[in-house]
């Protein structure tokens, strides 16, 4: 095996090492942790060094990297330390490889041990390696609604509890009733998956419950620094990223035995696992009485004396689930194309009409949330694309959560508010103030 190419034999005697050691990667990065000074040893990082994808650079993190696996197999299995040297040897010897073109990259188990050939299982084995994956399968769905979630976040500032629960509690479930596939293949890739989950739930464990304050959600500490939790949002996000192909892997490699091919609990996972949100733009009137009514947006005006303003732009967010949801902020995009480059957004206020507080907002299970912004404001913005040589052509509302999540509603023909606009603009130039009525109200315009 010594023929091998350097960065090969450096990575299969990391894995090997790494396997005697009895650490996952979560507990290596906790290791890393507890070092003086600490040194990063994260999953991602880590896992690209066994896999022979990237060539560990030389410094304080492969060393102590070393220095904590070789003393971890030392204890568990009596094996000798072979000391830095040996292996900052070996890292150049693959470093100088690479540079002269003539290494090739890792696959991972492969190369530190003969090909594993099929085997064949008998009843007993299939039948308990089957168990074990719809077992697996009940605790993260592949149909449910927290990896829908999961994937689709664009930042990891705040995490839905929907799901982090159900990935934390699969952690706790597989370590204390830890799974061991008879299928060599199988346990390989569950491995894998089992040290991105760790790694994972390593990074969600490090915020904070926040449920206690009406919002469903971890949240990301303040380190000190927005450098300092932008560089926590990374990491969160890279642990993410790494986890979510290892476990479509790990589904892809159950369904392939035939596992998960019916119809079952498994494919069955209620749809309201999380938020399942909808937005429109709506409109709204001031009745005499001083109430509010908001209606869709249309290019007639309603009928009745009773109907005036102040006027305002609404933005509607309906929560189809049995999940609750954050909403954090309400917009709307103005789009005027491409003349002078002008697309602005336009963000409602916090406060609603009477000074009440609309942003943010819990959204409970079925429920509906509005956000209004005063007409008027929204006009200003249109006169200042005109102004600027721009073109208003239409608007859509939107929507961000807790989690960073952002939902759009349907674009929607400015032409479509011109009638409620110019209400608007009569409302003002008369000095109203109340629920009368505004000059033409009574018919269409």
């Amino acid at each position: 095996m010594e023929d091998r190419p350097a960065a090969q034999r450096l990575a299969a005697e990391l894995n090997d090492l790494k396997e005697k050691s009895g650490y996952t990667y979560a507990q290596i990065k906790k290791q890393g942790e507890r070092q003086v000074p600490p040194v990063k040893l994260d999953g991602p990082k880590l896992s690209n060094w066994l896999q022979g994808t990237n060539l560990p650079e030389q410094g304080p993190a492969f060393d102590r990297l070393i220095d904590i696996l070789e003393a971890a197999a030392g204890r568990r299995t009596g094996l000798a330390p072979r000391g830095r040297g040996h292996w900052r040897d070996l890292r150049a010897a693959a470093e100088k490889e690479r540079k002269a073109g003539i290494a090739a990259p890792l696959a991972r188990p492969e190369d530190r041990a003969e090909p594993i050939p099929e085997v064949g299982l008998d009843g007993a084995a299939h039948a308990d390696d089957e168990e074990k994956a719809q077992q697996l399968l009940k605790l993260l769905p592949p149909h449910g609604d927290w990896l829908k979630q999961l994937t689709k976040m664009p930042v990891m500032f705040r995490v839905p509890l929907a799901v982090s629960d159900p990935v934390c509690d699969a952690l706790d479930e597989l370590t204390v009733d830890p799974y061991d596939y008879d299928d060599p293949k199988v346990q390989a890739v569950y491995d894998k998956f089992r040290d991105a989950l760790e790694a994972l739930c390593d990074e969600l464990n490090g915020m904070t419950d926040v449920s206690d304050e009406g919002r469903p959600v971890l949240e990301m500490s303040y380190p000190g620094s927005s450098a300092e939790r932008n560089e926590l949002n990374r990491q969160a996000c890279a642990a993410r990223d790494a986890f979510v192909p290892a476990y479509k892997e790990m589904v892809n490699t159950l369904k392939s035995r035939g596992w998960v091919t019916r119809r079952s609990t498994l494919d069955r996972t209620p749809a309201a696992d999380g938020p399942v949100l909808t937005v429109a733009l709506e409109t709204a009137f001031t009745l005499v009485n001083g109430a509010v009514m908001t209606i869709p947006v249309s290019p007639r005006l309603p009928r009745g004396t009773g109907l005036g303003g102040p006027y305002f732009l609404v933005v509607k967010a309906q929560n189809k689930s049995s999940a609750s949801v954050e909403i954090v902020t309400a917009c709307i995009d103005i789009d005027a194309g491409q003349t002078n480059g002008i697309d602005l957004p336009y963000m409602f206020p916090a406060g609603g009409p009477g000074g009440r507080l609309q942003i943010p907002y819990r959204l409970g299970s079925h429920a509906q949330f509005q956000a209004f912004a005063n007409l008027p404001e929204v006009d200003w913005i249109i006169q200042q694309v005109k102004n600027a040589g721009g073109t208003v052509r239409a608007v859509r509302p939107w929507v961000t959560t807790g989690a960073g999540e952002r939902v759009e509603g349907e674009w929607t023909r400015v032409g479509d508010l011109f009638p409620l606009l110019e209400a608007a603009r009569r409302y003002a130039r008369d000095d109203h103030s109340g629920g009368a009525s505004a000059p033409g109200l009574g018919g269409a315009m």
